[in-house]
């Protein structure tokens, strides 16, 4: 089997943020982040508000610092992002998987990697994520298929060949 694509700006956008939502320790932190802001926010209201007020009051304002948290998380990853260094990333790709390998190639580099090498194989709705290390992968765009049925095909291909590796 043999694809080619283009990874962009936005699939690796896509890629940091399946990540990070997959990710239970990021839940406790999140978790930690809104009880902290509860307590700050509880202790600054004045006692005689009502209930409804201060839960009401409570649910803004940690709505409100969850979104600034995740927007300076997407800034960081922003400024950390230089196309210039990310040569192998944002670039046409082909990638090659067989029964005994998945081959991704680009114009700087070529990777062979062993199905025993792939840590894992993960689906979204829109990318099929290989990945070769615990937070590194393969990002492979739906885009990259003429059809939800290619998308879907590959994907489980891929699944059986790491699959069968295991045995």
């Amino acid at each position: 089997m043999e694809i080619k694509y283009t990874n962009t700006f936005r699939h690796f956008m896509a890629f940091i943020i399946y990540n990070f939502f997959h990710k239970p320790l990021n839940y406790i932190l999140i978790g930690i982040f809104i009880v902290f802001n509860v307590i700050l926010c509880n202790r600054a209201m004045p006692e005689n508000i009502g209930l409804v007020i201060k839960l009401f009051s409570l649910f803004l304002m940690t709505a409100a610092f969850l979104v600034l948290f995740l927007l300076f998380i997407f800034i960081m990853i922003m400024i950390g992002i230089r196309p210039k260094s990310n040569k192998g990333f944002l670039t046409e790709h082909t990638l090659i998987a067989n029964a005994k390998e998945f081959i991704e190639e680009t114009k700087v580099n070529r990777t062979v990697s062993k199905w025993d090498g792939i840590i894992k194989i993960k689906r979204s709705a829109g990318y099929i994520f290989v990945y070769v290390a615990q937070e590194g992968a393969h990002v492979i765009p739906g885009s990259a298929f003429g059809s939800y049925k290619e998308f879907t095909d590959f994907y489980q291909k891929l699944c059986r060949f790491k699959e069968k590796s295991n045995n």
